[in-house]
């Protein structure tokens, strides 16, 4: 593969241009590409190669996001340890926070993980879900997490406001198997 993000000609495979397309999403004029899955615990890869794949994507312009485990900042909650060069290579931190409620979010998670990134400079965008079960996909209890007819999900909107944080990533558009799914159904 030549060239990846930057629009100009370049897309993510030859001939392709996708970054080409106005409705690419950008930051700061580059082209957005989020890796996920770094720095997880039982999965494979190492902090060299998540490091090595970082620079490459922001070699080609990218403006690349890490989505990783909500324990990323501690060495906690399902994250290796030893990941904090990849998680500075990234230019935003998107910690997947689904399971986590109320003060807990707010307190362990959220406040922490905004501070960390702002004093290096780096962007926060936290994962707010809308609730979740397992019973749609093997047989486990529903309305674990409850929605609550939305206020589940509004209120970690409301949080991330009072905390002064901007952004958010909605998890997810169709998990109907999490029960996490934003997506109508009938």
């Amino acid at each position: 593969m030549r060239g990846i993000p930057g629009g100009r000609g370049r897309g993510f495979t030859p001939g392709r241009r996708l970054t080409d397309s106005p409705a690419y999403a950008r930051e700061g004029g580059k082209p957005v590409v989020e890796l996920w899955g770094f720095g997880f615990t039982g999965r494979p890869g190492g902090v060299a190669q998540a490091v090595s794949l970082v620079n490459w994507f922001k070699s080609q312009g990218a403006y690349v996001i890490g989505g990783v485990p909500r324990g990323w900042r501690t060495n906690s909650a399902g994250a290796k340890p030893g990941y904090t060069a990849a998680y500075d290579a990234f230019d935003m931190i998107s910690p997947w926070t689904v399971g986590y409620t109320g003060s807990d979010l707010v307190q362990n998670y959220l406040v922490p993980d905004r501070d960390y990134l702002t004093a290096r400079g780096k962007a926060y965008q936290p994962v707010i879900y809308s609730g979740f079960a397992w019973s749609n996909w093997n047989g486990g209890a529903r309305n674990v997490i409850p929605r609550r007819s939305g206020d589940f999900f509004w209120q970690q909107a409301v949080a991330l406001r009072q905390n002064n944080i901007k952004q958010a990533f909605i998890a997810m558009f169709d998990e109907y198997d999490e029960a996490t799914a934003i997506a109508k159904t009938a």
